[in-house]
């Protein structure tokens, strides 16, 4: 992992701390999903807990997280999201540009970005990059 991979991961995941998300960790044996507990940005490390041990401290390149792609957003999520399908629409499909008509803050592009972490949705592309894995289907939160 570089050390840029390794920049965006922990911002990701620091972002993501309140909500309780999960990772997978490669121990030297095997993948555990594991709820992450705390962070050391200082030192690259992540403290751990699973059903059955803690985990600490552990390299951040040994972690990736559970995230749901942009694409997987149900219709469902999209109604529940406090922001107006037009703009979430835009926003999930790259569309910039459609932001010039709209009335946008940055109460509403923190509050959009909040939404997104606390429903563990990748916007930051951590999937393609392989800093990530799939969650749709698990059934993992």
């Amino acid at each position: 992992m570089t050390q840029e991979d390794k920049e965006l991961l922990l911002k990701d995941i620091c972002a993501r701390l309140p909500y309780g998300i999960k990772v997978r960790y490669s121990s030297y044996k095997e993948f555990i999903t594991c709820t992450l507990l705390s962070i050391n940005p200082i030192y690259n490390n992540v403290d751990l807990w699973s059903k059955n041990a803690c985990f600490n401290p552990v390299s951040i390149s040994k972690i990736k997280p559970y995230l749901f792609p942009l694409s997987s957003m149900t219709e469902e999520q999209k109604k529940e999201s406090p922001f107006e399908s037009s703009l979430l629409n835009a926003f999930i499909n790259g569309y910039i540009s459609l932001f010039e008509d709209e009335e946008l803050t940055v109460d509403d592009i923190v509050g959009m970005l909040n939404w997104f972490n606390k429903n563990h949705f990748d916007y930051r592309g951590l999937i393609e990059k392989g800093l990530a894995i799939d969650a749709t289907g698990l059934n993992i939160y």
